[in-house]
């Protein structure tokens, strides 16, 4: 399948804002010390809705779920592209966590790690995260795109449907209810005796969301392409795709405004999305650039090895040279950034594509 550009530019934005609400999130909450300086306090505030892209991301992989879905791949297939796709990164990060443990940076946790491994992370078989702490999502992300893999295997759409339909309301309201309003949460929650996991909602609801989106687009793409709207239609969809654009990217990294509900987020995540697959609108046409194919490829690598970069910057600089940490606080937010992106460049060029390349010639997929 051809790349959708301009739907690569959510996901550049959704790991711009994972990576900034963690990266200043620890000065806040693992250094008390550096609560004083004003930048840090202040990028801290501002980046705190960050950490709900996951919900955007959650919902991209339902849309290309079923975008991609073919009917002829068995469920052994099936598993073997998601383990070539998702283990080989996750491994690696593991090892970073590991050599930094030897050197006293980080604590590893060999039995966390072994369950992230196995992608059982952010099911409610876990209570706690491993090192690299993005793993909840993996985890929670594979065993629902496998869940909706069978159903589309074994029942007919319009069962499947009802399903999805249900799922998506009930998890939704589960976690908004008995989260007081939030969408955020993975393994943590104390409600159900954590068998329903705020982790393993989130994925259901996001993902089903996403299917049905896919679905909607994949059936009707031809009809989509030949749509001829007016000047006027367009400038209007122009209007709406910026006012949504503009919604997520300043909730998410430049304010944090608080909303009472943040189920906000989740249908503008959503609508953004349709209209970028519909790409009817001036920004959406302006998106749709290949460099922005180029740039993404890196969202997955940077998405899970740069919690583990930050944990070791955070016990060999931070701890050992906090006057440098205090008395040069742009410095050292543009050194941990630039850490960050190589190590995740790193990973994409020496680790994530080369795997990729010798797992599918050993699984034959």
């Amino acid at each position: 399948m051809n790349k959708i550009r301009n739907i690569e530019f959510l996901r550049i934005v959704g790991c711009l804002s994972i990576i900034l609400f963690h990266l200043f999130g620890k000065f806040k909450f693992d250094n008390g010390i550096y609560n004083d300086i004003s930048m840090y306090s202040y990028l801290q505030n501002i980046t705190q809705n960050g950490r709900l892209a996951v919900e955007l991301f959650f919902i991209l992989s339902g849309v290309f779920f079923a975008i991609t879905y073919k009917s002829t791949i068995s469920i052994t297939d099936f598993v073997k592209k998601k383990i070539t796709r998702l283990s080989p990164v996750l491994i690696f990060s593991i090892f970073i966590a590991f050599v930094f443990s030897i050197f006293k940076f980080v604590r590893f946790k060999f039995y966390n790690n072994l369950l992230g491994v196995l992608f059982l992370s952010g099911t409610p078989f876990v209570l706690s995260h491993d090192n690299t702490t993005n793993d909840w999502y993996i985890g929670a992300m594979f065993w629902t795109l496998l869940l909706l893999f069978y159903l589309k295997q074994n029942f007919q759409q319009k069962n499947i449907n009802i399903i999805l339909s249900i799922g998506i309301f009930l998890s939704y309201s589960i976690v908004i209810h008995f989260n007081d309003g939030k969408i955020d949460g993975t393994v943590y929650n104390p409600y159900f005796y954590n068998i329903l996991n705020f982790g393993i909602l989130r994925a259901f609801g996001g993902i089903g969301l996403g299917y049905f989106i896919g679905e909607f687009y994949k059936n009707n793409i031809e009809c989509i392409k030949n749509i001829v709207i007016s000047q006027n239609t367009k400038v209007v969809l122009s209007i709406i795709e910026i006012l949504c654009v503009g919604f997520i990217i300043k909730n998410l990294m430049l304010y944090n405004l608080h909303f009472d509900n943040q189920i906000i987020f989740v249908v503008i995540f959503a609508l953004t999305i349709i209209l970028f697959l519909f790409n009817k609108g001036y920004l959406s046409e302006y998106l749709s650039k290949d460099i922005l194919v180029k740039l993404s490829k890196y969202t997955y690598s940077l998405f899970l090895t740069h919690h583990v970069i930050i944990h070791g910057i955070k016990g060999s600089l931070w701890k050992y040279c906090p006057s440098f940490v205090y008395n040069y606080p742009l410095l050292n937010i543009i050194l941990t950034l630039t850490i960050i992106f190589i190590t995740g460049i790193f990973t994409y060029h020496f680790v994530e594509k080369p795997s990729g390349v010798y797992l599918k010639k050993k699984f034959k997929i």
